[in-house]
């Protein structure tokens, strides 16, 4: 957290120049965003607690009312306030804020959790080694994944940029079985890992039937595209021509 924050605060000016087109000083989006991060990272911490409980409906709902709240303070900031990118930050502030107090208030006693965890130094030294190597991976990953609109952003237009967050927007649509399959499968695999450690045909069975399976929604989207014209208007058609080909992004 303190890492990102300084390289937020520290190109605050070309910060602001990417997202708003001004070249100003103000550290007001610098620290928002700042803000932002550490409620993600403690938000991440107790969703993870409850993914390793495997409590699915504690979770979900989690997951569905913060969306919620996150949807209906954007859009209530855009028709009551402004129609500016600070939707965006308000939004994910009160959403992240709300899910900080129903995870630490509601589901997980705070005082018990912070009696729990009581690690030696030692224990945070292996924990550092362990998850260092996973910070350049992460990096990576979201250099990776958000190329694409950061080279739209400089080199496109609006319309194209519009066109574009659409197809992605679509494809993100179809990725909610493999998403939810993950969730659940990162806790019970582990759990039927330590229970038979030499049974691995379990686990290349499960992969293969998943692959069909993607492969499956994969080709129906393909074939049903020209259903997605009475979703949408007709300006954004141009979204559809391309679309399947974001659904091949190796998750």
């Amino acid at each position: 957290f303190f890492i990102v924050s300084s390289i937020l605060l520290l190109l605050n000016r070309e910060l602001n120049l990417f997202i708003t087109d001004t070249y100003s000083s103000n550290y007001t989006l610098g620290i928002q965003l700042a803000i932002i991060s550490l409620l993600a990272s403690l938000n991440n911490v107790g969703t993870s607690h409850l993914r390793m409980q495997k409590a699915g409906l504690k979770f979900s709902f989690l997951q569905v009312s913060t969306s919620l709240i996150n949807y209906g303070v954007f859009f209530c900031y855009l028709l009551l306030v402004e129609r500016t990118f600070q939707a965006f930050l308000i939004g994910s502030l009160v959403s992240l804020s709300v899910q900080l107090l129903i995870i630490y208030g509601r589901f997980i006693k705070i005082h018990q959790f912070v009696l729990k965890m009581r690690p030696s130094k030692q224990v945070i030294k292996q924990a550092l080694l362990f998850g260092f190597p996973f910070v350049p991976t992460f990096l990576l990953d979201f250099l990776f994944s958000s190329s694409d609109r950061f080279f739209l952003r400089y080199f496109g237009n609006l319309e194209e940029m519009g066109i574009y967050s659409l197809a992605l927007r679509i494809s993100y649509a179809f990725t909610i079985l493999q998403s939810g399959f993950h969730l659940y499968w990162v806790p019970y695999s582990m759990e039927r890992f330590h229970r038979n450690e030499q049974d691995k045909r379990f686990y290349a069975e499960t992969f293969s039937l998943l692959n069909f399976l993607i492969l499956a929604v994969i080709t129906a989207a393909v074939i049903g595209k020209p259903l997605l014209k009475g979703l949408i208007d007709e300006q954004f058609y141009p979204a559809i021509a391309f679309f399947p080909f974001l659904l091949f992004v190796p998750y």
